[in-house]
């Protein structure tokens, strides 16, 4: 019996110490306790009145350098895609275009970059060799890469990839005096900075205040475009940013012209028509977006230079995905939508910056007309990019731009005190 009783004593007291445990566990573990096993699994994956659990909401940030008009449509877009796509939160930074490439290039510096970048196509090829991008071909869907025309694909094409996909074109664009043309016996922009200096001696025999060109006093690519927009083929000061034999006796040359530089850049396509009425002003640039703007009766006035006869700065702009997103494949979603031939169509007619599309331009789709001037501007864009922007491309420019300034500043005959000032920055270059 007293066996008996001690054996059922210790069952007794091993069921207890069981069924302690059983009560304890739960409690010592707490809810946020990586406890594993069935009943915990099911109870996480079917919730109890079985609804589909919640999907994990993917953020994206997108950073962009635009108008305000612009970014507005952007929030709105994002708007609507949070609406489609409600796993997805969007937020949106805008900066000014000054500040983008130092900014977001400190930014990726660090890793911190927003999920999506709207790069100017000149900076993509150095984001992508730095590592600072992933490859975007993903965001090439169905035939929109055979869609894109070849001047605004190639500045993104790196190592066999796509580092972007293209948004838009904004060229700056040489504009001269229509009237100051007409009455010196030119109905055409001129073709070399010669004949551009006979029209200005001809414009100063009746305007003895006239000026050549108005450029601002840090625009090294406003100088460099114009320069290129008098040359039959063009291109090489934009794109290597050193003088050639012959734009160098260009420079020199602008320190000869009866006509002095103006400088300037305030007021945009406004101011540019105030100084060509007043026959005080001969040349200018403007970005097709102003001139897109102009009505017929100001064309008469604002005439552009030849576009299909030299080489065009496109001005283009691309969406990038940064290598530090969490998101690769939603930003990819955001940009193939964002970028579709129906968007780029409705941001063209709203801005007048120009598609990236072949088929916007050629009228292919039945849905919209074409762009205006559409066999210009394709084939000024269908062909390999005139200024193919490698790594080092932004560095040269500021160097250029500083040059440009410092001659400003020191005075009259600015093109020959830029090349005394490129010679000489160019001599402590080579001696480091």
């Amino acid at each position: 019996m007293g066996a008996v009783s001690r054996k059922t004593y210790m069952m007794l007291l091993a069921g207890s110490g069981f069924l302690l445990l059983l009560i304890v566990m739960p409690l010592v573990s707490g809810p946020g306790s990586p406890v594993s096993g069935p009943l915990l699994r099911t109870n996480r994956e079917q919730p109890a009145d079985g609804a589909a659990p919640p999907a994990e909401r993917r953020r994206l940030h997108i950073a962009v350098a635009m108008s305000e008009q612009e970014f507005a449509r952007l929030k709105a877009f994002n708007r609507e895609m949070e609406a489609r796509y409600p796993e997805l939160s969007i937020f949106e930074t805008n900066i000014d275009s000054a500040d983008a490439y130092r900014t977001w290039k400190q930014e990726a510096q660090i890793g911190d970059s927003p999920d999506i970048m709207l790069l100017d196509n000149a900076w993509v090829r150095e984001f992508a060799v730095r590592g600072y991008l992933l490859p975007a071909d993903s965001a090439y869907t169905g035939e929109t890469l055979s869609d894109q025309l070849k001047g605004m694909l190639e500045p993104l094409q790196w190592n066999g990839y796509y580092w972007g996909v293209p948004k838009d074109a904004d060229p700056l664009l040489a504009v001269w005096n229509g009237e100051l043309l007409r009455s010196a016996g030119s109905e055409k922009p001129p073709g070399s900075i010669e004949e551009a200096l006979r029209l200005a001696a001809a414009a100063a025999d009746r305007e003895p205040d006239v000026r050549l060109v108005r450029l601002a006093a840090e625009d090294g690519l406003g100088l460099a475009v114009w320069l290129d927009s008098l040359e039959a083929s063009g291109g090489s000061a934009v794109r290597r940013h050193v003088p050639t034999d012959k734009e160098a006796g260009m420079l020199r040359l602008l320190g000869t012209a009866a006509a002095p530089l103006m400088i300037g850049a305030d007021g945009g396509a406004e101011k540019v028509k105030q100084l060509f009425r007043s026959g005080r002003l001969l040349s200018a640039l403007l970005p097709q977006s102003e001139y897109a703007g102009l009505g017929a009766a100001d064309r008469k006035l604002v005439v552009r230079s030849e576009i299909d006869r030299h080489a065009v700065w496109t001005g283009g702009r691309s969406f990038v995905i940064s290598a530090a997103t969490e998101a690769p494949d939603e930003a990819s979603r955001w940009i193939a939508e964002f970028t579709s031939a129906n968007r780029q169509w409705e941001d063209y007619r709203e801005f007048g910056k120009l598609p990236a599309r072949k088929s916007l331009y050629s009228g292919t789709l039945s849905a919209y007309s074409s762009v205006a001037d559409g066999a210009a501007w394709f084939a000024a864009f269908d062909r390999p990019e005139a200024y193919p922007a490698d790594p080092e491309w932004t560095s040269r420019m500021t160097a250029w731009s500083e040059t440009w300034a410092a001659a400003v500043r020191a005075g009259a005959e600015e093109g020959r005190r830029f090349l005394e000032e490129w010679e000489r920055r160019m001599a402590v270059t080579d001696r480091h």
